[in-house]
């Protein structure tokens, strides 16, 4: 018997079947024990599409991450994915793409390879994404110059305030770590000034958030423009990731 392409309908069946062994074989790869994710919009949007299949901790954003990650029950995990938002550093990335990364590097020039294997069975999922450098900032880069600057001085491609924190602590109690993130602000424009829009325990302060978007309304609106058009792109990606 044939289908409507005129295949046989048993090679179709088998040719199925490897497709699903494949999706099997890449979610064996990952054998996630955990997602951590910056706390806010983006925990929210993965904790909604994950359905309780994954535990999903949202976590604050930069220096406050180093005392925050002890907290959690590292003795039990062994495969941890970061997930969230990052910014682009290089044209070649605009706002709603994928990226995977393979190394995170620090202001101070630092380098860290991310788990080879975790990142393995994240391509195996999304196949056409290079693995990428990413830069750990301690606060948001927020103009364009700055992020071509950083673009030119460390060859990476984009850049958030969690990535090399979480890597180094986690690699240290000998867990491996993968990240996927989403593009949501583009290399070429200005963003505002959200220098004081985080307290000290990373937190986004949503008073202070409101006024940094109400000093540049252009510039945030791009922010906020980006940030839920990326936003919808992780929740695909969170979903995709526990089909």
């Amino acid at each position: 018997m044939y289908d409507s392409n005129g295949l046989c309908r048993s090679n179709v069946s088998v040719i199925n079947q490897e497709e699903a062994n494949v999706r099997e074989g890449i979610r064996s790869s990952l054998a996630i024990d955990a997602i951590l994710v910056p706390q806010g919009a983006e925990f929210a949007t993965v904790q909604r599409a994950c359905r309780s299949r994954l535990p999903v901790f949202a976590v604050p954003a930069g220096a406050a991450l180093a005392e925050y990650l002890p907290t959690l029950p590292l003795g039990s995990w062994q495969r941890v994915l970061v997930m969230g938002l990052c910014g682009s550093l290089d044209d070649r990335y605009g706002i709603g793409d994928i990226v995977l990364y393979r190394a995170t590097i620090s202001i101070s020039g630092q380098c860290l390879e991310c788990d080879r294997e975790l990142l393995t069975g994240l391509a195996g999922v999304f196949p056409d994404k290079d693995p990428v450098l990413a830069l750990t900032s301690p606060q948001v880069v927020f103009r364009s110059a700055a992020k071509q600057q950083y673009r030119q001085r460390f060859g990476a491609m984009v850049v958030d305030m969690e990535g090399q924190t979480a890597q180094s602590i986690l690699a240290e109690r000998g867990i491996a770590v993968g990240t996927i993130r989403v593009v949501s602000d583009d290399s070429h424009q200005d963003l505002p000034d959200l220098s004081d829009a985080f307290d000290d325990r990373g937190q986004l302060q949503p008073w202070s958030l409101a006024q940094a978007l109400a000093i540049d309304p252009v510039a945030g609106f791009r922010l906020v423009r980006g940030s839920l058009q990326a936003l919808r792109v992780l929740d695909r990606v969170a979903r995709q990731l526990n089909s």
